[in-house]
């Protein structure tokens, strides 16, 4: 009877091999959670250096696009984490 090889290298199992990816996803989810909370850090000092200048008009549009795509970048990094 002739054994087919499998496409693991010899030595590692699919679980070690499942391990690893999702270690790789979870560091990746973790860059995007940093990213994400950079976008909402800085649109929260927009906000704040607005409001304490007076000067809130010109940066309202900036603010809130800068917090959209930090929630959106923050719920891609969770996504990545728990691997949905």
């Amino acid at each position: 009877m002739k054994t087919v090889p499998e496409n693991n290298p010899p030595g590692i199992s699919p679980s070690a091999e499942t391990k690893a990816m999702h270690q790789h996803l979870f560091q990746r989810g973790l860059k995007w959670l940093g990213g994400g909370v950079f976008l909402m850090a800085l649109s929260f000092g927009i906000n704040f250096f607005s409001i304490e200048t007076g000067s809130g008009d010109g940066f309202i549009a900036f603010m809130y696009l800068l917090t959209t795509a930090g929630a959106a970048v923050i719920l891609k990094g969770l996504v990545d984490m728990l691997g949905f």
